[in-house]
């Protein structure tokens, strides 16, 4: 199917490219997978979003290109007229509504405007798929927010799992800091420094 046929699939799995041979990216060849996570493989992937702006939200599919994770476009149906659209030329955030295996900026999934959207999407993916990706982009974001005590849990399960860096450590260092707990603050840091 064509990527400007991608909303009359009227379901909300994820796409892969087949076929970019054509200047006009709504003219892009896809085809429906059976992944229930962005894939941690080499790929350009149509996945299932919500554009949140100021007024409403609204269905959509983000172009992520794996296994960086990189998202810069997106795909709306408006007024049953399918477009492609930079993210950065919308006055709006978009997330995915599914998880990922492969690791990338947790900003990904954090919304400004209404951060409990990314969390749940994040938790509920967790539950089914508790992927290292997953689990850090948890971590990461309940940390901005404020959330310590449940921003440490996921960060030690990221260290159960194998972190994707030492950096985990200084996270989990300042957390213990920031909960008042010097003893784990002071394990983590070393352990993050050796």
């Amino acid at each position: 199917m064509k990527l400007k046929e991608i909303f009359k699939a009227n379901n909300s799995n994820i796409f892969q490219v087949i076929n970019d041979d054509f200047d006009d990216e709504l003219e892009w060849e896809i085809e429906e997978t059976k992944f229930k996570v962005i894939p941690d493989l080499e790929g350009t992937f149509y996945v299932p979003s919500i554009l949140i702006s100021e007024k409403n939200y609204e269905e959509c599919y983000l172009e992520i290109i794996t296994p960086e994770r990189i998202s810069e476009n997106v795909v709306l149906s408006n007024d049953k007229k399918v477009s492609f659209n930079l993210i950065h030329d919308l006055n709006a955030e978009i997330i995915p509504i599914v998880g990922s295996e492969c690791l990338g900026l947790y900003e990904l999934y954090y919304s400004k405007q209404n951060p409990i959207f990314g969390i749940n999407i994040l938790k509920k993916a967790f539950e089914n798929y508790p992927t290292l990706a997953i689990t850090e982009d948890l971590g990461y974001i309940l940390r901005d927010e404020g959330e310590y005590l449940e921003a440490i849990n996921y960060f030690l399960i990221s260290e159960k799992l194998g972190p994707s860096s030492e950096y985990i450590f200084l996270e989990l260092s300042n957390l213990f800091k920031e909960v008042g707990n010097e003893e784990k603050a002071t394990f983590y840091k070393q352990k993050f420094e050796y």
